[in-house]
């Protein structure tokens, strides 16, 4: 985005211009507390527990008080990232307007493949959450930052990125402006 400032100073004048880079944001938020009851299930299968649906509720509480809202949100197609993705898409857009994408890629991710993601995310969503898993959200949030933090349950890394379009990360393009997690809930 180029703008440019006219300044006139007696007869003379000068342009000066100025290269502003959009800001786009990436709020990280790893699935909330599962259950393993049910061995029956697969790891894919296991829904949220009684303290996993409790944290996805109050997490989700705690970020609908601020102004913060994707563009679009990307979720992990496994049962426990849909259901924790569910409690923050109901607090933070209760009218069902901000553009949801179901991700099977995400599920047991390395950072190459996530970072894949990332890049293909269109130019238009500038502020987008993203649901999934460990150990590739920590490493994620590694890369982009260069703050490695291991993210328990119900963990958000909110990435803030001075990048045109998503396909233009790069290694530390990004700096951590908030980690919270259900124990701590203040950034």
């Amino acid at each position: 985005m180029l703008s440019y400032q006219h300044f006139i100073h007696g007869a003379a004048s000068n342009l000066i211009f100025h290269y502003t880079c959009p800001m786009n944001e990436l709020m990280i938020i790893r699935h909330a507390k599962s259950s393993w009851e049910d061995d029956t299930l697969s790891d894919f299968e296991r829904p949220l527990n009684d303290r996993g649906r409790r944290e996805a509720a109050e997490m989700a509480q705690l970020m609908a008080q601020d102004a913060w809202r994707p563009d679009l949100i990307v979720c992990s197609t496994a049962l426990r990232a849909q259901q924790t993705m569910a409690y923050f898409r109901d607090a933070l857009d209760p009218d069902g307007r901000i553009e949801c994408r179901m991700e099977p890629e995400i599920y047991d991710a390395t950072t190459a493949t996530l970072l894949d993601i990332v890049n293909a995310l269109p130019s238009s969503s500038k502020r987008v959450m993203l649901f999934g898993h460990n150990p590739g959200f920590s490493q994620l949030l590694a890369f982009l930052t260069g703050e490695y933090v291991d993210m328990p349950t119900c963990a958000s890394g909110w990435v803030q990125m001075e990048i045109e379009d998503w396909i233009y990360l790069y290694q530390n393009c990004g700096v951590l402006k908030s980690f919270v997690y259900p124990a701590k809930k203040t950034s």
